[in-house]
């Protein structure tokens, strides 16, 4: 913009030496519109300025790390005139990493629909900022400032990745050490007696057995308890490390999930009591997809980096544990497979 102030200064100085110099007519109609030329683009432009609406299209929360991921900011105007000129200055950061160096962009064109890249090469909470949007008129001159869309936040989900060396999954043992009443009821090999309470449903009643009682008993539906699994695991501060850890996790939690077992997610963080050396945890059960994705997103979004890396600094927050791993960064050179290369 400055650019072009400059380079209308520079013809209104000519102009007017050319009116000094030449005393005729032309003179005098060459300064008018040099000097009414600006008024005039403002004129012709500001019914296009003030009707301008910014809009942008919908992105899901998630993509997948290599994805390719835009976000499209429209810009909308209800004039007979094409579209005067428009900057967008926007910026792309991953708040998961406290290194990463916040990266804008401006553009200048004048086409009705920008494209935002963004960078998905790691794992990590994309925050998109659209910091500001300034529609000029068609000199160039003057502008008229948008308010900007509300930032966005996408969550870069992981890419499964082989643990290296693949720890020896449950296959039986952390089940049936216990049985506990299914959820919901229903039919069940397995079930227990019990005296009737308040609000259990009438078709539970065992009324062949309750005849010979002066209560009513309750059969009671019982499942295996399937354990508790626990995953640890801490927040890198390092891109390849965030990468690593985060691909394990999704590759051991796909695995639970396809076999409806619960799992725990024991994220370590950096405790908030000063008198206290040892972390805290931030802890999830996950039982399906969905559930998962949720809890990976806000600690994406919101990380709290460890203060160290060891699984025993953990409180014990479950009764009792049968199964457990401590999921950290495995930088291995790999080939093209995906598994881990022969150093």
């Amino acid at each position: 913009m400055l650019k072009r102030w400059l380079f209308y200064l520079f013809s209104l100085a000519g102009a007017i030496a050319f009116y000094g110099a030449y005393t005729k007519y032309i003179s005098f109609y060459i300064l008018a519109a040099v000097l009414l030329l600006p008024l005039f683009s403002l004129l012709i432009s500001l019914p296009a300025m003030v009707r301008m609406r910014v809009e942008y299209s919908m992105l899901g929360g998630e993509v997948v790390r290599g994805d390719e991921a835009r976000l499209e900011v429209k810009l909308r105007q209800r004039w007979i005139y094409t579209l005067p000129e428009a900057m967008l200055r926007y910026s792309d950061t991953n708040i998961t990493l406290t290194k990463e160096i916040r990266q804008k962009t401006s553009y200048i064109g004048t086409d009705s629909c920008v494209s935002i890249p963004i960078d998905t090469s790691h794992v990590g909470c994309r925050l998109l900022v659209i910091e500001k949007i300034r529609i000029y008129d068609y000199l160039g001159l003057f502008f008229r400032s948008v308010k900007p869309p509300a930032d966005r936040r996408i969550t870069v989900m992981p890419i499964p990745e082989t643990p290296e060396p693949m720890p020896t999954l449950p296959a039986g043992e952390t089940a049936g050490s216990a049985v506990k009443p299914k959820p919901g009821g229903g039919f069940s090999e397995d079930h227990d007696l019990r005296p009737y309470r308040e609000g259990d449903p009438m078709n539970l009643v065992h009324w062949k057995l309750s005849s010979k009682h002066d209560e009513l008993i309750v059969r009671e539906s019982l499942v295996l308890d399937k354990g508790n699994i626990r995953l640890i695991f801490s927040i890198p501060e390092k891109a390849d490390e965030l990468d690593s850890v985060f691909g394990q996790i999704d590759y051991l939690a796909n695995i639970f999930i396809a076999r409806m077992e619960p799992l725990y997610m024991w994220c370590l963080k950096r405790s908030t009591n000063k008198n206290k050396k040892d972390d805290e945890c931030d802890t999830a059960v996950i039982t399906d997809r969905q559930e998962y994705i949720r809890y990976l997103s806000r600690l994406l979004a919101a990380p709290e980096h460890a203060a160290n890396d060891n699984p025993k600094a953990a409180p014990e927050k479950v009764r009792k544990i049968d199964w457990s791993y401590h999921v950290v960064p495995n930088l291995t050179p790999r080939n093209e497979s995906g598994k881990a290369a022969d150093r």
